[in-house]
């Protein structure tokens, strides 16, 4: 049996942001009720929830203003792309308005951004945040312990313990229910 995976915001109200690469520039955009648009013509409902979340984490949004400056909706853009701006079939906000947990973002600056890890986040598993080797490991899942210890220049016995620990924060029970997590989360 194959399932569609349909990106969130297509075929109902809630709203999925995600980036695209414009002019060699990231631009922000969202779906909701099957219509992509631009992050500057988003609802002030929906910008009114992210500030409310921008704006409770004091230390995130320091790194967002060291990033793009004190203007409000740059803020409020950067903040969104760096914490909801990867596509997946999960909404970023749902049809009540709940926003869900800031997500990893598969963005091109990673490794280069002055603020990684700042203001945006590794992947977060039931309100715990993943370190960076472990996201490192998780991002790789799908390839087997030997061949991920090789591409990230550790042991094997460092990725088992790095799968082990992945697991028990998710509650996932083995490597395959992780790489169908991971899948499921648009991580890998």
């Amino acid at each position: 049996m194959t399932t569609n995976r349909i990106p969130a915001g297509l075929l109902d109200n809630s709203t999925e942001f995600f980036t695209v690469l414009d002019s060699g520039s990231l631009k922000l955009m969202s779906l909701s009720g099957g219509r992509p648009v631009d992050f500057s013509m988003v609802s002030n409902s929906i910008k009114n929830i992210l500030f409310r979340a921008m704006k409770s984490q004091p230390a995130k949004e320091k790194a967002i203003e060291a990033l793009v400056g004190n203007d409000p909706e740059l803020k409020l853009e950067k903040f969104t792309m760096c914490n909801y701006g990867a596509i997946n079939h999960e909404p970023d906000i749902d049809a009540k308005g709940n926003l869900s947990e800031p997500e990893y973002v598969p963005c091109p600056f990673r490794g280069q951004c002055s603020q990684e890890g700042k203001a945006c986040g590794n992947i977060m598993v039931n309100g715990i945040m993943l370190s960076a080797a472990q996201t490192r490991v998780f991002k790789l899942s799908r390839l087997d312990n030997k061949r991920i210890a090789d591409k990230l220049f550790i042991s094997v016995e460092t990725v088992k313990k790095h799968n082990q620990t992945i697991q028990d924060i998710t509650g996932l029970s083995g490597k395959s229910e992780m790489v169908h997590w991971a899948t499921i989360k648009g991580i890998i």
